[in-house]
């Protein structure tokens, strides 16, 4: 008997749980810039998982894409020697890393479910 759909299904799951705590945490982590660093938040073109209410979708992408280089890719938080920053972008980037891992387990094990949509 072959188990490989059943463990997509447990990993789809996973990946999901993932996701939904990557989401909170990313926004966690808006949050404490925004109360904590206000200036970093201001230059990073005050990020939010909501579009703002002016309907500036520009604005809102130019926001979202500078807030995934300072999260995930660049060293721009050690300026501001914050431990407590440190930590929560260390998190967002290991659940990011986590997701992605369950993502590419799950085609693996079940390439024609619902991660089909990964091969193409």
């Amino acid at each position: 008997m072959d188990n490989s759909g059943l463990y997509a299904n447990v990993v789809l799951a996973a990946a999901i749980l993932v996701i939904v705590i990557y989401v909170w945490r990313m926004n966690s982590l808006i949050d404490y810039i925004r109360r904590v660093h206000t200036a970093t938040w201001e230059k990073l073109g005050r990020p939010s998982l909501q579009p703002a209410r002016s309907g500036n979708m520009t604005q809102y992408f130019s926001a979202a894409l500078s807030f995934v280089d300072f999260a995930l890719v660049s060293r721009q938080h050690r300026i501001l020697g914050d431990a407590i920053l440190t930590r929560q972008l260390w998190s967002l980037r290991a659940l990011f890393i986590v997701g992605a891992l369950f993502v590419i387990v799950g085609a693996i094990l079940d390439p024609h479910g619902p991660w089909a949509a990964f091969h193409h």
